[in-house]
């Protein structure tokens, strides 16, 4: 209880867990990143006004590349509706937040991201018409898009960064492309009943890449495809009360946590079992939220 107690608040969301060890968020009323011990939650360092403009109702993109040694954290972020990346680092020797280089533009002023999937060297974008558009990260810039796909609602890049799944909008279909050949490799099976009447919210390959995953923005069902073989439909996860509007993979790849509306409760599958566990405060739409005081035991039990 008194470790929340110390830094819990109502407009400070989690955006990441860094090595296990260093949780990141962000102050929703001035835009001020902390760091903050996981094991007890003080407070280490804050960059303040890390984002400019700041609204509660933003939802963030983080990337966090494997980790060259223990003492310099590197994490991506960015938002929705933005159209910039910052490149940042948490340094454990100085124990400072840290901008790595300038930001890093994708599309222009005048696109509007919806969907945005971060990885080592790429950066995959949907704009607010449609399109999804495929950049190579180059200095401070994203170079101009080397691969335009129209007619999609969402996109996740495998963790190998070889192929890209591209959610459909409405009335079409998902399919798998290979980046390398900036071609559509396959369309994936249908989802179940309405493929052709509603599109995808939200996608994600598994961390070990043998799974993709979309939730659908009207049923919120969570649809699970092989990655590897051909995209065949490996099954469909709902909750009979509510939607999932927002999912993450656990690091093993062997759960799948569902966000609710309400924000207060999450749903965790256990993908071998095929269980169900309803959670209280784990998860919030869009973002890691810490709200209980076991919280971080339920997240070690859960996704380490």
């Amino acid at each position: 209880m008194g470790m929340c107690g110390k830094w819990r608040r109502a407009n400070e969301t989690l955006l990441t867990i860094l090595n296990d060890s260093i949780l990141i968020s962000i102050d929703v009323t001035d835009g001020t990143l902390r760091a903050r011990s996981a094991l007890d939650g003080v407070e280490i360092c804050t960059l303040e006004e890390a984002v400019e403009d700041v609204q509660e109702e933003d939802e963030f993109f983080v990337y966090v590349p494997p980790p060259k040694d223990d003492d310099e954290m590197v994490f991506v972020l960015g938002r929705k509706y933005d159209y910039v990346l910052k490149i940042l680092k948490f340094n454990n020797d100085t124990k400072t937040i840290d901008s790595v280089r300038e930001e890093i533009q994708v599309n222009s002023e005048e696109d509007v991201v919806i969907d945005i999937a971060i990885s080592k060297s790429l950066v995959a974008t949907v704009t607010q018409n449609g399109q999804a558009n495929v950049h190579y990260l180059q200095g401070e810039r994203a170079q101009k898009p080397w691969l335009t796909i129209e007619a999609a609602s969402c996109v996740a890049i495998s963790p190998d960064e070889r192929m890209l799944f591209v959610g459909g909008a409405t009335g079409k279909s998902c399919s798998m492309w290979s980046i390398a050949a900036r071609a559509c490799s396959h369309e994936l099976q249908p989802f179940s009943r309405c493929n052709d009447t509603h599109a995808l919210l939200v996608a994600r390959f598994s961390p070990d890449g043998r799974i993709v995953a979309g939730s659908s923005a009207l049923t919120g069902e969570i649809y699970l495809w092989d990655a590897k073989l051909m995209g065949s439909l490996l099954g469909i996860l709902r909750d009979a009360e509510d939607l999932v509007i927002d999912f993450a993979f656990s690091p093993n790849s062997a759960h799948i946590i569902g966000c609710i509306p309400d924000g207060e409760q999450q749903i965790v599958w256990d993908l071998h079992s095929g269980d169900r566990e309803r959670l209280m405060n784990l998860l919030s739409s869009r973002a890691l939220v810490f709200k209980s005081p076991k919280v971080v035991s339920k997240i070690r039990e859960f996704l380490f």
